[in-house]
C-alpha cells in the first residue's frame, strides 16, 4: 500500500520526493537556497507543505499518485541533509487545472502582502536589540538589512541608504522581450519596495 493512500497528516521528504511535481516552475539559486537553509535549521518546516490528491473526482485516473504542489525547495533541503522529521501536509482534492494555477498562487508575488519601509524597519532594529544573530534567519542578505535601516557597515563601499540622500547614483540597466517585461517589471517593483534612493524607469 502506498504511504498516501490514507492521507497522512505528514510524511518524510524521501517519501514527497517520489511526488515532485514536474512541472514546477520555481528554481533557486544557490545563495538563496543557504539562506532558506538556515531558516529551516533554525525553526524547521513551520508551514504545510499543499498535496494534490488527484482523485477520480476531479478528472484523473484510478490510482492516480498524488502532486506536492508547494514546498519542493524544502524538501529538496531536507533529502540532502537526510533528516528523518516528519514534514506537515495540507491535502487539496482539485482539479489539474485548478493545481497548475495553485501552484503559481502559492508563490505569487502580485497576491502577497509587502513590506512597509518604516514597518520593517522598526521590526529589524528590535531584532538586532534583542539578538543581532537572530537576523540571520530572516533570509535577508546583510546588504538588504542595511538598505532598510540605513546603516552604512553592511553596503558595500559604506554608502548611507534608508531615508538618506546618496552622494552619487549608480544605473542599473536590465534588459527584457516585451513578455517578460510584463513578469520582471512586477517583480522588481516589488523588490524595490522599501528601498529609499531607488526608482524604476521603463522605457520602450
Amino acid at each position: 500500500m502506498a504511504w498516501w493512500s490514507k492521507y497522512p497528516d505528514a510524511a518524510l521528504a524521501r517519501d514527497l520526493k517520489e511526488i515532485f511535481a514536474d512541472y514546477n516552475p520555481r528554481k533557486i539559486d544557490a545563495a538563496n537556497r543557504e539562506r532558506l537553509q538556515a531558516i529551516l535549521d533554525e525553526y524547521g518546516v513551520v508551514e504545510n507543505l499543499v498535496v494534490n490528491k488527484r482523485s477520480v473526482e476531479r478528472g484523473f485516473p484510478k490510482g492516480a499518485a498524488p502532486s506536492l504542489v508547494s514546498g519542493h525547495q524544502r524538501v529538496g533541503i531536507l533529502l540532502e541533509q537526510k533528516l528523518k522529521e516528519e514534514i506537515p501536509l495540507r491535502w487539496v482534492d482539485v482539479s489539474k487545472a485548478k493545481e497548475l494555477a495553485l501552484n503559481l498562487a502559492l508563490n505569487n508575488p502580485d497576491a502577497q502582502g509587502q513590506f512597509v519601509a518604516s514597518g520593517i524597519e522598526d521590526v529589524i532594529m528590535q531584532i538586532q536589540a534583542l539578538d543581532d544573530e537572530a537576523l540571520g534567519f530572516t533570509g535577508f542578505t546583510e546588504q538588504r538589512i542595511a538598505a532598510m535601516t540605513g546603516d552604512p557597515s553592511g553596503l558595500p563601499g559604506g554608502e548611507q541608504r534608508g531615508g538618506q540622500s546618496l552622494d552619487s547614483e549608480v544605473l542599473i540597466e536590465i534588459r527584457c522581450s516585451k513578455v517578460a517585461s510584463e513578469l520582471a517589471i512586477p517583480a522588481i517593483e516589488a523588490a524595490l519596495e522599501g528601498i529609499d534612493g531607488c526608482s524604476l524607469n521603463v522605457a520602450g
